[in-house]
């Protein structure tokens, strides 16, 4: 019943403070922090801390990508997006069943595909885009693709060349048809690819499809996966399933049947790293700044309201009652990696119970805890506020937690936005609490 306390006192203050807007001429609302609350007696307690936050991190968190409504191919070539990296890059996997084309010789292959929309991460983007093709050679599923993951080892196949992908004609109302992609035998094997398929089922891993490392071409692909659905006016009464395979097999006699495959799944992998091809697993910068990615890179907090607790059993005997709790962060803007003003993500606030320390951010994976609050981010924001009362009332009750920052999938691939970190001298991260203690008065809402 902790909960009912916050909400109905919450809710209690939002009708109050109607009505005082309703009757003052200067149309005041009420603010928790500097009225007498009828019922409580005294006005809430409020603490504003610079220095409650004791720890912050970046860490990369690994993200399931299968199962989404689309594919993401690309390259971005840009120093300091994680710690050490050059570049990041994101290849998509697809996997047919082939055991229900019929007997013959497979004399022809290609892809079709549908481009949603691009997005270009602020690369100076081409017109046209190649991209590369790998068998996979191990053993994959739809939700074990995602960040920082070690991927299925690739075989590399093949390459479309020459502006296969032209994207000069994507529009916000329709998606774009990409058609016979890696046709075979012209562009890639992919004939003899399924002919290895067909001969030997348990060779079959599917593809991976992947943009090659070229500082010229820059930018990320969004393909739709199998669980998407095309748009505009040249899809409404085309059916089946994308990405789909396309194959031609000679079934005796001169007569050539062509069959099109659905995927039966797919999904695809986010990562960073070096220009050898390293991949990497963790970083925290030690330059004063807090960097946020969309997809690649959240933020964690520790505040330490333990010892605030503790400095003073009198004004936080037990008890206490959270209405508001808030930690603000400060944006840095001017900066390489600053969200533009134009742009907005949506973050998700989650809380877990994971220990902890600066010099040892949390490995991917480890993470867990529920979502606490979400909210959007604009680029022309220079502070954020982050309600984070549900964790600070479970704080006050003698639980260990800690503030997770997550992007939001949907909020703009690969956005970035910088905030000072705790030991900042112009804005570090400020924590704020209103609150009552039993002996004010508070309204036990249970007994009524």
């Amino acid at each position: 019943m902790r909960m009912r306390h916050g909400w109905c006192l919450l809710g209690l203050a939002a009708i109050l403070g109607m009505g005082l807007s309703s009757c003052s001429e200067t149309d005041t609302l009420l603010n928790w922090d500097q009225a007498d609350r009828g019922g409580l007696g005294v006005p809430p307690d409020t603490v504003v801390s610079s220095s409650l936050v004791v720890a912050n991190a970046e860490y990369l968190e690994p993200l399931t990508t299968g199962s989404s409504t689309y594919l993401l191919v690309g390259h971005l070539e840009r120093d300091g997006l994680v710690e050490d990296a050059t570049h990041v890059g994101a290849d998509a996997y697809i996997k047919w069943d082939t055991s229900t084309l019929p007997d013959g010789e497979v004399v022809s292959a290609y892809l079709n595909f549908i481009l949603h929309d691009l997005d270009e991460a602020g690369a100076d983007v081409p017109e046209v885009f190649d991209l590369q093709l790998f068998r996979v050679t191990e053993a994959w599923e739809e939700d074990s693709l995602g960040l920082y993951l070690a991927p299925p080892a690739l075989e590399e196949v093949g390459y479309v060349f020459g502006g296969e992908v032209d994207v000069t004609s994507i529009n916000d109302t329709t998606d774009l048809a990409i058609d016979q992609l890696f046709q075979s035998p012209a562009d890639a094997r992919l004939d003899s690819l399924v002919t290895d398929w067909i001969d030997d089922p348990s060779s079959n891993h599917g593809l991976a499809i992947r943009m090659p490392v070229e500082p010229d071409q820059q930018g990320f692909l969004r393909f739709l996966s199998r669980e998407g659905f095309p748009v505009g006016e040249a899809f409404t009464d085309t059916t089946g399933i994308w990405p789909q395979l396309f194959v031609e097999v000679e079934v005796g006699e001169g007569d050539v049947e062509t069959d099109s495959l659905e995927a039966v799944a797919d999904g695809y992998i986010i990562y960073g790293g070096t220009s050898d091809g390293k991949a990497l697993t963790g970083s925290r910068h030690d330059d004063g700044l807090l960097l946020s990615s969309a997809y690649v890179q959240p933020l964690i907090f520790k505040v330490n309201l333990d010892s605030l607790l503790a400095s003073d059993p009198e004004r936080f005997p037990p008890g206490l009652a959270v209405h508001q709790a808030t930690l603000t962060l400060t944006t840095v803007t001017g900066h390489e990696w600053s969200l533009p003003e134009e742009d907005e993500f949506t973050v998700s606030v989650f809380q877990t119970d994971y220990e902890w320390s600066e010099e040892n951010p949390p490995p991917p994976g480890e993470l867990t805890g529920p979502q606490v609050s979400v909210k959007t981010v604009s680029g022309t924001d220079t502070e954020v506020v982050f309600d984070i009362r549900d964790m600070v009332q479970l704080q006050t009750e003698g639980e260990s937690l800690s503030v997770v920052i997550f992007p939001q999938t949907g909020s703009g691939l690969f956005r970035t936005i910088l905030f000072e970190d705790r030991l900042s001298q112009t804005g570090p991260p400020e924590f704020q609490m209103i609150f009552t203690r039993p002996s004010d008065g508070r309204i036990d809402l249970e007994s009524n």
